[in-house]
Parts: structure tokens; C-alpha cells; sequence
């Protein structure tokens, strides 16, 4: 905007003073309605209308100039902010002579004319210019060459607070179809800034939107202010602020690089062989209380599954994907599943597998008895090769009866057709049976005379598995668990309470989210278990093992010579089923700092 020719040499007489700024600045499209006594109202609701129909000031003179009452720099926000309430101006540029008038004048150039000045202008300033082969091609640009503006300065000759405003537009700002287009209101922003930062979803938020009493005013004149919120606002605010946490350079692999750097400095355990756009891309960070935790409670199980939807993958080439591994354990103490580390990899390879293992094995010392996934074979390989050293002393893989089941079916359901019910209940005997190699001779002896092929494919695909799958084969202590449901509900809350489903983030900002978000979430419910806020989950083996417990009295454990003695620090037990010749040891911890008691561990 051109400032005015005679500044430096205006009188009060070409600035009037305006002792209400309302006498020239529009009211305000948006109010805001107060809560009726009694009405129920759902707290910190949106409770906004919106006036239409106004006119738009004129005024005789292209660029119209007064004085306000004031002469600070909060004096001036205060009427921009009035001037923001109908049209939401940008900031165009913000200059202070602060600095110069402190300094000891030197005579010379030109005398210093105000303290500070701050210039806006119209949000529908400048010309649009077209990006090629951009994807927005159903909206239209907001950009029309308007060159309204205003801007507002304190004059140290008058040590008054002056405004030079610009008010003609090329478009009408009032109109009711404006409107709908424009930017909403800068209170209503705000509003939504602060749910935003407060933590709502968008799901939250939109129920805060509807109040059926502000509704009920709606007619030509007026609007509530939420028909105006769309989803993209509530997404643009939630992705710009986790970008200003997350985004550590526009160079996502930069970005990483960083993000491990910064994790280091806070004690946590990382893995970044690599960063940049390649299939050997691997990145792994554990927590101290996730490494405490896997150290205490990961001995007996660890499970593995990975996800291959939550991560923009346009930083990758030749159509590679990122995975986002996570290891679980279940929590004694919460009762549900872990997750103790995260990697993200650049392929579905074996290898990547294999080198985070490795490095989770070298770093922590853990050992597990066993490790279940699904069916994934990259993920068998891996696995192997990270512990064959061990020989016959190295970690069990168990693979999640419910992939295998599944996986079987969909076979079944090819070559039998309307057989494959039959075929999967003999299959079900198996996984469960008590001697599944001559289970499996009587299945061949039965399905060979119908299909061949069939046949043929469990031979290849599941007998030579059979270690991996058949229950039989499951020695290690696993307290029931056959399936990977652990992980699978892991993946739920990920994506229903963590990361919108619907849109594909950067793998920093995943990063920013499992680190700061779900790492804490886990953190905050194993405390309050811990000091009994919340109850425990159990799971059905717990629940079928505390039914069997409860039916045994003080007088018929005597009578069976089960003995169960206390000690200081922990439980001396007789075997239910041997007494006389098998103990056990149950290690308790009693209560500390708030928490209560439990058992650690028996052997």
C-alpha cells in the first residue's frame, strides 16, 4: 500500500481523531451467544453467529486517515484485531525504530517519523500463478489483485496512534457468497486453535459444534458459524502444529537424522544405519522405560507385526513403501500388550529384520524363549538369522493361529470350493492335535483322492512349517497366547486414537507422535494400574487359571499337601500336581512409592 505524500508534514486536521474506532471500522461479523440460566449447554461449545447482509464502509478519499485513541503497540493489536473481526487481513510487514531512537542521534538523514508501523493487506491480494501439474485442480484461487489494505503506525511528533486505510475492494468482502469462500473469522479461529491445542480430535471438536439453540436462529440474516467449519481447518491446524514439532528439515531422511540425534541426548536407544532413500533405510528407537520394560517382562514372548499404511511414502523411489515394525510384550501390570520398541524400514525384506534383531539383541542383551508373528516368511528369516548362533538355544517362532487359520481357508476355499469347511475343521484338529506329523499322513490319505494340487500346497506351505504353527510343538512358557492379538490391538488404538487413517504423514511426524504421544499414553495407564487408579486386565488364561485356583480350599490343599508359604521376598509354592517332588519360587515386590505389590517372576 502507498503510504500517503504529506506524512512527515500532516497536521492533526488531515488525521481526525475518532474517539469510537466502531464510527469507522465495521462491527464484527461473528458474536458470540451467551448460555441461557438452565439450558444444557455442552461445556466450552461453539456458540457463534454470523451477520449477513452488511455494506461495506466508503469513504470520500481512496485512502482514508484518522487517529485513534492510544499510543502504545497494544493499543494498535487491539484495533487490528477489530478490523479482523469482518475482514481477516494479513500481515503484510511489521517495522520498529525502537533500536534507532535509543541509540544517540548523529544529524543526519532523514528524522525518524514513528516508532513502529504495522501494515496489512487484503487476504485476497496479489495474482494467482499456476503450479504445474499441481493436484488442485477443483479449487480456485482466492487471489483477485485486490490492493486494499491499512496500516498503522505511532507518530512520535504527535505521540499519537495513526491509521492509513486503503478500503476500496475489487470484490465485495460482505457478500453472503464471500463469505463462504473466505477464511473464517478470526474468532472463530482461534477458537479452534485453542480446542487444537488442548488435544480434541477432529471427532470431538465436531461435536462441539452443534448446538441445537444456536441453530434454531438461523434465517437469511444470520448463520452459525459452524456451517462454516469444514474438516481441512481442524487438519490444517493439527498438521501445522505437529510440524512445527516434527518437521526438523524439508529433507525427510535429514529430518530422521535429526529426530536421532535429538532422542540420543534424552537417553533413548536408536538404530540409523543409514538415512536416505535406499532399500537398506532402517530406523529403530526404544525408550529407557521401554528397554526397562522388555528387560523385565520380555523374556517369555515377544511379538512382532508391522503396518504398511500409516507413512507417506512419496520420499521413497521405485514404488518402495515404509513399514513401521513394532514390538510387544504383554504388561504383567497393565495386562495388555506393549509396545517396548518401533522400526521403520524401507522394505519388506528379510534383512532390515535381521539388522534391527541384531542391534535390539546387542543393545539389550534380551533373549526371548519365543517370538510370534504372522505368517510372514521375511520375518522367519530374519529372525533366524539374528540368533543362529544359538543353535537349538535360540528363540522359538511361534506364528498367530488366526493368520494361519486364515491363510488356509482362502487355499481351501480355491482348490475345494465347497469342501473347504470340511478341510479346514481337519486342519483345526491338527494345529490342536496331540501328534499333528501322523495327523497330517491321515489328512494327505484323505484329500489326495479329491485334489492334488491341494495336497501339494500344504506339503510346501505348512508341513515344513509345522514347528511354527501346530500347538504341539509350542514348549515354551507362553501363557496362552496363540494368536498375535496383542499386536493387532496395538494397531487399532495406533489408528483410531493416534494417526487419521484417512491421510498419509511424513515419517518424522509419525516419529513425533510414537514418541511424545503414545509413549507417554503407554507411560501414564502402567502408572496408574500400578498405584490401583485403574483395574487390571487379565486375559482368559489368567481367567481360567484364577477359576482353577479359587476351587481350592485351605483344607483340601492341606489334604494334598500343597503348601504355600510367604517370605519377606517371595512365595514358596508345591506343585498342584506333583507336590511332593516339584516347588516353585513366585518373587514379590511389595509396595513402593504409591504402587502396589506384585510378582515379578517364578521359576
Amino acid at each position: 500500500m502507498k503510504r500517503s505524500a504529506n506524512t512527515s508534514d500532516s497536521t492533526t486536521t488531515d488525521y481526525p481523531l475518532v474517539a469510537d474506532i466502531y464510527d469507522v471500522v465495521p462491527l464484527p461479523f461473528t458474536q458470540q451467544i451467551p448460555v441461557q440460566p438452565r439450558s444444557k449447554v455442552i461445556p466450552n461449545s461453539l456458540r457463534m453467529i454470523r451477520s449477513v447482509g452488511a455494506s461495506a464502509p466508503s469513504f470520500p478519499t481512496p485512502i482514508h486517515c484518522f487517529t485513534i485513541p492510544g499510543q502504545t503497540r497494544e493499543d494498535a493489536n487491539a484495533f487490528v484485531t477489530a478490523m479482523q473481526a469482518t475482514v481477516y487481513w494479513n500481515s503484510k510487514r511489521s517495522r520498529s525504530n525502537l533500536k534507532a531512537l535509543s541509540a544517540p542521534p548523529s544529524g543526519k538523514g532523514r528524522p525518524i517519523e514513528y516508532s513502529f508501523r504495522l501494515e496489512y493487506k487484503c487476504p485476497r491480494n496479489g495474482i494467482h500463478k499456476p503450479v504445474p501439474n499441481s493436484r488442485k485442480n477443483r479449487t480456485l484461487s482466492q487471489k483477485c489483485g485486490c490492493t486494499s489494505g491499512f496500516a498503522i503506525f505511532h507518530h512520535l511528533k504527535t505521540n499519537t496512534l495513526r491509521v492509513e486505510w486503503q478500503w476500496h475492494h475489487n470484490h465485495d468482502p460482505f457478500s453472503a457468497e464471500e463469505m463462504k469462500k473466505n477464511r473464517i473469522p478470526k474468532m472463530v479461529d482461534d477458537w479452534l486453535t485453542d480446542r487444537v491445542i488442548s488435544g480434541l480430535s477432529w471427532k470431538a471438536i465436531h461435536q462441539l459444534m452443534w448446538c441445537p439453540d444456536i441453530f434454531a436462529m438461523h434465517s437469511l440474516d444470520v448463520k452459525p458459524e459452524a456451517k462454516y467449519i469444514k474438516y481441512d481447518h481442524v487438519r490444517n491446524l493439527i498438521r501445522t502444529r505437529m510440524g512445527v514439532l516434527a518437521k526438523r528439515n524439508p529433507d525427510p531422511f535429514i529430518s530422521i537424522t535429526l529426530w536421532r540425534d535429538n532422542l540420543q541426548q534424552q537417553g533413548w536407544n536408536t538404530f540409523l544405519p543409514a538415512s536416505h532413500d535406499a532399500t537398506n533405510f532402517t530406523f529403530a528407537f526404544q525408550s529407557p522405560w521401554q528397554r526397562q520394560q522388555l528387560l523385565e517382562h520380555g523374556w517369555g514372548m515377544l511379538m512382532l507385526d508391522s503396518t504398511h499404511n500409516s507413512v507417506d511414502n512419496r520420499s521413497l523411489s521405485c514404488g518402495r513403501k515404509f513399514s513401521l515394525y513394532t514390538f510387544v510384550i504383554r504388561d504383567p501390570i497393565v495386562g495388555k500388550g506393549l509396545p517396548v520398541c518401533w522400526a521403520f524400514t524401507a522394505s519388506a525384506a528379510a534383512e532390515p529384520i535381521e539388522a534391527i534383531m541384531k542391534w535390539l539383541r546387542g543393545s539389550t542383551g534380551i533373549i526371548p524363549c519365543a517370538i510370534m508373528s504372522d505368517c510372514a516368511l521375511a520375518i522367519k528369516k530374519g529372525v533366524n538369522e539374528a540368533y543362529k548362533d544359538l543353535g537349538r538355544q535360540a528363540p522359538k517362532i511361534y506364528w498367530c493361529l488366526f493368520h494361519v487359520l486364515k491363510a488356509f481357508k482362502n487355499r481351501a476355499l480355491f482348490f475345494l470350493k465347497k469342501r473347504s469347511d470340511e478341510a479346514v475343521q481337519d486342519f483345526h484338529k491338527i494345529v490342536y492335535g496331540p501328534n499333528p506329523e501322523h495327523q497330517l499322513l491321515s489328512f494327505y490319505d484323505k484329500w489326495t483322492p479329491v485334489n492334488t494340487l491341494f495336497v501339494e500346497y500344504v506339503e510346501t506351505q505348512w508341513h515344513v512349517n509345522i514347528t511354527h504353527w501346530a500347538v504341539f510343538y509350542r514348549t515354551t512358557p507362553h501363557q496362552g497366547i496363540h494368536t498375535n492379538n496383542y499386536t493387532e490391538a496395538w494397531h487399532r488404538i495406533l489408528k483410531n486414537h493416534f494417526i487419521d487413517t484417512r491421510e498419509r504423514r511424513r515419517i518424522d511426524k509419525i516419529v513425533q507422535v510414537l514418541t511424545d504421544e503414545v509413549h507417554t499414553s503407554y507411560l501414564m495407564t502402567q502408572t496408574q494400574v500400578a498405584e490401583g487408579i485403574i483395574s487390571q486386565r487379565t486375559n482368559q488364561f489368567q481367567s481360567h487359571a484364577k477359576a482353577k485356583a479359587d476351587g481350592y480350599t485351605p483344607e483340601i490343599m492341606a489334604l494334598l499337601g500343597i503348601e504355600i508359604i510367604q517370605f519377606p521376598a517371595h512365595y514358596y509354592v508345591s506343585s498342584f500336581t506333583n507336590p511332593t517332588t516339584t516347588c516353585y519360587l513366585a518373587h514379590y515386590e511389595g509396595p513402593i512409592g504409591g504402587e502396589l505389590g506384585r510378582l515379578k517372576s517364578g521359576g
